[in-house]
């Protein structure tokens, strides 16, 4: 027994040193709970995301020489991060910290007491903030669009173009599980002068499969005409339960490779183009991500490599070709540890493919052509897209009321936001505003008021309503009451939050003096902490808190607490 647990200790003990013996920016064991490139909504994860066991607080550190090219401090998104530009030409990122280095930190609330607010941007000239290898730049955290605390960690080259930082590690993290497949899918395509292309009102099929010999092989295909498969798959790592992005896709008709997708590098002019390697109608009606093996004549990602093709089977083609009725699909799934999953789908080819290329027709839908502007005017909405908003020709159906618009739903991939205009007429216009209702809920997108007009823009089609907020924000003192003295404290925690439009701006004072409170904004909290030593020597304190909503509804509330601070 003993034995055993020496061998279990010795083995774990190796683990977590080959883990965080290189170049990695936090003195931990690193698991991932997200990889490189992995699908998110509307965009490629940028980095790779380090646990950091649950905790915030670790110190992170630069990897090599270079100077700091950004500072931000944002809400949402990466929250508190640090972008530094490397003397080798690269750059890296740091997210979601909780706060950074004491000298880092000093510059920050001096522009942020300068400027009077929360969220900066601060991009200091080349080598004003100079940084060594391995200096500690912050403490790893849980700020802006973070689900936990971890740290969010990014490569980026020359150009800024990410790349996944594990090809830059000297030792592999441990990885012994291969991709895992979920669901398998195959539909119809056409091409046309263009080349390949997706009739909108064709769906994918379902294919049945199991596991033989340690390889998956599916129904056999009775099918004709040009064929483009689709799978639902994701990437396991030993050591956690995050499901986390392939790697690589390579697919075969029998020994000849026909589609290859390389998930290491990325633009991010390419983000948004997600939505045309998934099926989007589907994710949006099914939440099921169906990854296309195949790319159209609209799709511009840089991660295929063009040269084998667009990935179609021409089977019609393949027959005159071949003379043979059946064939061999082979779908090869590849992790950054080159762990491989192996599908197989045993074709026989049809000969009674008679199906014709789909016309445009308006079927009663409006139609949207790509390549045009398209502006909508109605009795009291009027909808403009810009030119190339969409991915392709595109129908939509759209119907008005006096305070809502359905423009489709949100299954049509969009690649500019479109206006909305709703025609206020004699209606009063304080305190409207335009809202999406997405989620059994109804969310704030605008409310600019110009030339008679109430406006707003969306990302995504969908259901759109005319809505009056008349509620100001709610405000709650936590940790600090009115005339009590709290002489200990060394943070002031203050609730904040408004649950129709959302909060605007705010502001805080003691004795009249602005007061830096940070924003939590995943939880509705304010922070003010008194070592940034505003009006430490006033045993009185008057502490003041304004929040405005995003239609001008207002709360203000104020206290006078007691503070007296030992300087001895």
């Amino acid at each position: 027994m003993k034995t055993n647990l020496f061998t279990l200790f010795f083995i774990v003990f190796i683990s977590v040193k080959s883990q965080s013996k290189y170049d990695f920016p936090v003195e931990l064991p690193v698991y991932l709970s997200g990889s490189f490139a992995e699908l998110r909504p509307n965009h490629f994860h940028a980095g790779i995301d380090i646990k950091t066991r649950g905790k915030t607080g670790y110190k992170i550190f630069s990897l090599e020489d270079g100077y700091i090219q950004r500072i931000q401090i944002t809400l949402g998104g990466n929250g508190k991060a640090l972008y530094i530009k490397h003397d080798n030409g690269q750059s890296s990122v740091y997210a979601h910290l909780e706060k950074f280095s004491p000298r880092i930190q000093k510059v920050v609330k001096e522009i942020q007491y300068s400027e009077k607010k929360f969220e900066i941007r601060l991009f200091p000239k080349k080598n004003q903030y100079r940084i060594k290898k391995k200096e500690l730049i912050g403490f790893s955290g849980n700020t802006g669009r973070s689900t936990g605390p971890h740290l969010h960690y990014e490569i980026r080259d020359e150009n800024d173009y990410p790349i996944n930082p594990l090809t830059f590690k000297k030792e592999k993290l441990e990885d012994t599980i291969p991709p895992i497949i979920k669901n398998l899918f195959y539909k119809q395509l056409f091409k046309n002068n263009e080349g390949l292309y997706e009739d909108p009102k064709e769906g994918f099929k379902k294919l049945n499969f199991k596991k033989l010999n340690g390889k998956y092989i599916s129904d056999t295909l009775k099918v004709s005409g040009i064929i483009g498969f689709g799978i639902n798959s994701f990437d396991k790592m030993n050591f956690t339960n995050n499901i986390m992005g392939i790697n690589e896709i390579e697919t075969f008709i029998n020994s000849n490779k026909i589609f290859n997708m390389d998930f290491n590098k990325f633009s991010f002019n390419e983000w948004r183009h997600i939505n045309t390697f998934i099926d989007y109608a589907s994710y949006k009606k099914n939440k099921l991500t169906i990854q296309k093996l195949f790319t159209t004549s609209y799709n511009p990602l840089n991660m295929y490599d063009r040269s084998l093709g667009d990935g179609a089977v021409d089977l019609s083609k393949l027959k005159s070709m071949n003379s043979e009725a059946s064939l061999s699909f082979k779908i090869l799934l590849h992790d950054f540890n080159r762990n491989i999953t192996e599908i197989l789908i045993p074709i026989i080819i049809l000969d009674n493919f008679i199906k014709t290329i789909p016309k445009e027709t308006n079927d009663g839908y409006l139609i949207v052509k790509r390549d045009k502007e398209k502006n909508i005017e109605g009795k009291h909405f009027n909808v403009r897209f810009k030119k190339n908003s969409f991915y392709q020709n595109s129908y939509l159906d759209l119907t008005e009321r006096e305070k809502s618009i359905k423009i489709n739903s949100d299954t049509i991939p969009l690649l500019k936001p479109f206006d909305i205009e709703y025609i206020l007429g004699d209606n009063e216009i304080t305190q409207l505003y335009i809202s999406q209702h997405m989620n059994n809920k109804f969310n704030y997108i605008g409310n600019k008021i110009e030339n008679g007009f109430l406006k707003a823009s969306s990302k995504t089609l969908g259901c759109f309503y005319i809505k009056k907020d008349t509620l100001p924000p709610v405000v709650e003192f936590l940790n600090i009451q009115n005339s009590k003295w709290h002489s200990s404290l060394k943070k002031i925690k203050i609730k904040g939050y408004d649950n129709e439009t959302g909060i605007k701006s705010y502001s805080a004072w003691i004795n009249e003096k602005w007061i830096l409170m940070e924003y939590d904004i995943k939880n509705n909290l304010f922070f003010y902490d008194f070592s940034d030593l505003v009006n430490t020597q006033n045993i009185a304190n008057n502490l003041k808190i304004e929040i405005k909503d995003n239609v001008g509804n207002t709360t203000t509330k104020e206290i006078t607490f007691y503070r007296k601070i030992n300087n001895d």
